[in-house]
């Protein structure tokens, strides 16, 4: 029952993927496990496959050269000509010692043609020191050396068997260089009284041999053959490989392999049997790089499973598409409509429960749509009234201080600039009272501010110099009307009259980013604050102009727009105008 509940507070949408997950997650807890497992039991199949079938080419290629080899050694122990030398070389003199010489020469040469992948060399030592062949370097090692060898004392102990080693005092005597040879071993017998009269010893070169089995390597290999002493006979490495260890199981098995960690990294070992002498051919490969060779079988695994998800995403597209869409179009149709404005309306695609939801959510739009246009009138209305409201508080405080002004002229009987003064003063209120546009142009308003600033003039004994800064480009751009007089009015009344000395009032129109920035500063006698309009009005609460030409620009335009001061004492005061920048072209909306 509380699962039924908690199921009916879901949306449509979590009921959909509620049900989608559940289908996802069971069919991938039953498959995946298995799949992954299936997966690693066959690549680690794959890779002991591969590998012990390269090892066993190695050791049956090994195989077959030692096999030749011990063949030829075959040839050697039975040839009648080596075992009349043996036992007839006590009598020998030098000559006869050449004689037998070039013979063992002759002979070597006609038994090694059937081997050809490696060089083979000849040594004979006789039981009396002689040594035969072309196998020894230096030729007169004492044979008391020789009987000191662990593989001759081996011989002695079997003397049928044949060793395979590798010797570095033979090395020493088969070559002036630091070379490494493979030797086969075994002892020659009297054939009547088959006692043993001397040591046939059969070499070749190591890289004859690394040649053998390092053909068929990889470039992340390393291999190394262990005689049966476990003693490292051969190695080649292509992966900075330097230690081969081998495990007491890989000693005591045939064939296998076995995975272990050499210096952190973890190698895939193989080892095989070579038959004849018993040997070890290990095969050390890092298993980062084995796996990388079968990293089809994790492409394989990953395309299944990303097919599975891309079939569960269409079919969640598919359904969301034919019972959620039109839900989630009507949502953002009300979030538009919330944000913008009721002009727009949702299309009815259906007739089921959606498409009427949707009319009915049309017919509210309506209703509201009515009942905002009667509000905006109403408010068009209040606004008209307010901006008349405050031009109308505008002229009469120019008109009451102009006639001040004119008023000192007359008293002071100066008739002429009583004239000039008279006629900028109807020039001025032709401009305000006589047109009833709200807007002029920056060309109109700086005009109008020049025969403002003539009347006020005559107030000052020493006339104050007016610097003018005008973007012309700017000229024809729409100001309301009388903004910039109340401005310069203050400047002169509250800054510059005040002032002793040269007084001067600087009127800069420029371009401020995509608006228009009007500065009215003057050099008077200024105050200890930077005030914004709002705290301006404590101050200057006797400045209806100010306030009123804030409120305009605001009531116009909104905010940011408006006016600002900055103000230092003793030097100056700033007012800011800040308008947008509108041709008299373009309709204000």
């Amino acid at each position: 029952m509380r699962n039924h509940l908690s199921m009916r507070n879901l949306s449509l949408r979590q009921k959909l993927f509620y049900w989608l997950t559940l289908t996802t997650i069971i069919p991938l807890l039953i498959f995946l496990p298995p799949l992954t497992l299936y997966q690693s039991y066959a690549i680690q199949k794959s890779i002991d496959r591969m590998c012990l079938e390269q090892s066993n080419q190695t050791s049956v290629q090994l195989d077959r050269i030692f096999n030749q080899i011990n063949s030829i050694s075959n040839l050697y122990f039975l040839d009648p000509m080596i075992e009349d030398t043996l036992q007839n070389g006590i009598i020998y003199d030098q000559l006869g010692y050449n004689a037998a010489q070039r013979d063992i020469i002759a002979l070597q040469q006609k038994y090694n043609t059937s081997i050809p992948d490696v060089d083979l060399h000849l040594t004979i030592v006789a039981n009396d020191g002689r040594i035969y062949g072309n196998g020894v370097y230096d030729h007169t090692v004492p044979i008391t050396e020789i009987k000191q060898r662990w593989w001759y004392q081996d011989l002695q102990r079997n003397s049928w068997q044949t060793l395979w080693v590798r010797d570095e005092y033979l090395n020493r005597i088969h070559s002036n260089a630091q070379t490494n040879y493979i030797y086969s071993i075994r002892a020659l017998k009297n054939f009547d009284t088959w006692e043993n009269h001397g040591i046939l010893i059969m070499s070749f070169l190591e890289s004859d041999l690394i040649k053998l089995y390092g053909s068929s390597l990889s470039s992340h290999s390393a291999v190394a053959i262990f005689d049966q002493y476990n003693n490292i006979i051969s190695s080649v490495s292509y992966n900075n490989l330097n230690v081969f260890p081998i495990s007491t199981q890989a000693r005591a098995q045939y064939a296998g392999s076995y995975i272990t960690s050499i210096d952190n990294v973890k190698y895939h070992i193989t080892y095989n049997t070579v038959s004849q002498p018993q040997w070890k051919v290990v095969t050390f490969l890092p298993t980062s790089y084995l796996f990388g060779e079968y990293i089809s079988f994790r492409i394989l695994y990953l395309v299944v499973i990303s097919l599975f998800l891309l079939a569960l995403f269409a079919f969640t597209w598919i359904i969301s598409r034919h019972f959620v869409s039109p839900i989630n179009l009507l949502t953002q149709e009300i979030h538009r409509i919330r944000q913008s404005s009721f002009s727009q309306r949702v299309s009815v695609t259906s007739s089921d429960e959606i498409g009427l939801l949707a009319c009915e959510f049309n017919e509210m739009l309506n209703q509201i749509e009515s009942l905002m246009q009667s509000i905006i009138e109403e408010q068009r209305r209040k606004r008209k009234a307010e901006l008349q409201s405050l031009y109308a508080q505008i002229n009469p405080h120019f008109i009451y201080n102009t006639l001040t002004a004119i008023r000192f002229l007359v008293y002071t009987e100066q008739k002429q600039t009583v004239d000039h003064t008279l006629c900028s003063f109807i020039t001025l209120l032709r401009h305000s009272i006589s047109s009833s546009e709200e807007f002029c142009s920056i060309r109109t308003e700086l005009r109008m501010l020049q025969c403002y600033i003539d009347i006020q003039q005559i107030s000052f004994d020493k006339p104050f110099e007016v610097c003018w800064d005008v973007d012309s480009s700017l000229l024809d751009c729409k100001i309301l009307k009388l903004t910039l007089q109340p401005l310069v009015e203050n400047a002169v009344m509250h800054g510059l009259k005040s002032k002793k000395g040269d007084r001067k009032l600087y009127i800069r129109v420029q371009r401020y980013q995509q608006d228009i920035m009007i500065a009215i500063s003057d050099n008077g006698i200024g105050t200890d604050k930077v005030l914004s309009f709002y705290e301006a009005q404590s101050d200057f609460r006797s400045s209806v102009g100010l306030i009123n030409i804030h409120s305009r620009i605001v009531l116009h335009f909104g905010h940011p727009y408006g006016i600002t001061f900055y103000s230092k004492k003793g030097g100056g005061t700033t007012v800011l105008v800040h308008i947008p920048a509108i041709s008299c072209q373009e309709e204000l909306i």
